[in-house]
């Protein structure tokens, strides 16, 4: 079987897309993924069996115009690539196109014209996060013209994934979508698992961690002025917040960010890290003490499961989270340290019960592992062959077992 990926990001960096192209490529299927490229990458590559082709865009950060620009330009660049691709005699059985934007879904058309189903797979809703994004309402025109665009996108689709209930929920409410729509949930991959961490990753020292977008929404402050809480008090001794951006230039927000350390007198408790491969980041998380994530409730906020809490529960580390109802559906009350979203002195607690009491915090967080049931890759893997079963019309072959598996039994 062929397929082909697109998907408007750093293939090597979205852990969700790998999944899914890797999982092919160890069953024998050939793979070819259309992405963007980050400078000093190659535009060509093969890793894991997955050829990789990048196309002249990158990730940009700005207003709305900047985001129409990066998104319109790169569909462009790959609607290019695949009707060159269609034109040589390249044909694919699958074309799986990745949100966002939903638009993308287009450029499979000279694929679809030569027989090829194509698949959207909802990473995110579009309206909610650009109402999140850009703090507009839900009656703006161009909220409008999201859902406008995502019920065209649907409607054009053989198929479509969503990343969790919630969206599936939200999006089968509002528009029309394929007879065939799914949920494939983000899983923790194999390297994410194994044991518990120790009580203290070093003695003497409490690490915290946050990992991922830099932006407003994402409650960032509430944990900066959590640590000066704590700092003033004198509460942990050692104690030190590490910032991990998902992408080297996240914006003007890391200016605000390190003018309100600066404010806040605790620069020599906070760092900002570079981006590191996903393959890279349990180390890092076994590293932390515990993890921290309090973004602000919003329509897009309260409905979206980063893939990185499920990462940081399996590896045994304890989490401090925001209450938000995508975590209450899916771990429950007592299996996450919840605090009120934007108090940060109720975070500071949160982080000083960790502290004063590791043992407990291991039990919650042995208790959210438990949880981890519903996100079990195998499950999500056997889902997604399924569809692609019922699409190409026969039996597409499962994987061998995936080595990274393997050498966490041997271990």
């Amino acid at each position: 079987m062929k397929i082909a990926m697109l998907v408007h990001a750093y293939y090597l960096k979205d852990a969700r897309v790998r999944r899914y192209a890797e999982l092919l490529a160890r069953a024998g299927h050939q793979v070819d993924v259309l992405c963007l490229r980050e400078a000093g990458e190659p535009w060509e590559q093969e890793q894991d069996g997955v050829r990789i082709h990048r196309v002249a865009a990158s990730r940009l950060r700005g207003g709305k115009l900047s985001y129409l620009w990066e998104y319109g330009s790169a569909a462009i660049r790959m609607a290019s690539r695949m009707l060159g691709w269609a034109f040589r005699g390249v044909r694919f059985d699958v074309v799986h196109v990745h949100n966002f934007p939903d638009f993308l879904v287009f450029a499979a058309q000279p694929h679809r014209w030569l027989g090829a189903k194509v698949v959207l797979d909802l990473h995110d809703p579009m309206p909610e996060l650009f109402q999140s994004k850009f703090e507009s309402e839900s009656g703006s025109l161009m909220a409008r013209i999201l859902r406008l665009e995502e019920r065209i996108s649907l409607a054009f689709a053989d198929a479509a994934i969503a990343a969790n209930d919630a969206f599936r929920d939200l999006v089968a409410a509002r528009s029309r979508p394929p007879a065939e729509f799914v949920v494939v949930m983000n899983a923790p991959s194999a390297q994410f698992g194994g044991e518990d961490g120790p009580a203290r990753a070093l003695p003497g020292e409490f690490n915290l961690l946050y990992i991922g977008t830099l932006a407003k929404r994402y409650g960032i402050e509430t944990v900066l002025e959590a640590v000066a809480w704590l700092d003033r008090q004198g509460a942990i001794p050692g104690l030190h917040l590490s910032l991990i951006p998902k992408i080297a230039d996240e914006g003007s927000y890391r200016g605000v960010l390190e003018a309100r350390i600066r404010e806040l007198g605790i620069e020599a408790l906070v760092s900002f890290l570079e981006p590191v491969p996903h393959h890279e980041m349990p180390a890092i998380i076994r590293g932390a003490d515990a993890s921290v994530y309090t973004p602000e409730p919003d329509v897009h906020m309260d409905i979206a499961l980063s893939l990185k809490i499920p990462e940081v529960v399996v590896l045994g580390r304890p989490l401090v989270v925001s209450r938000l109802s995508v975590l209450e559906r899916y771990f429950g009350d007592d299996s996450l340290h919840f605090v009120a979203p934007g108090d940060p002195e109720a975070c500071a607690r949160a982080i000083l019960d960790i502290h004063r009491r590791p043992e407990a915090a291991r039990a919650k967080t042995k208790r959210a592992r438990e949880r981890l049931e519903a996100f079990r890759w195998d499950l999500q893997a056997a889902r997604y062959l399924a569809l692609l079963e019922r699409l190409a019309g026969g039996p597409v072959p499962a994987p061998g077992r995936d080595p990274l598996e393997a050498s966490e039994e041997g271990r």
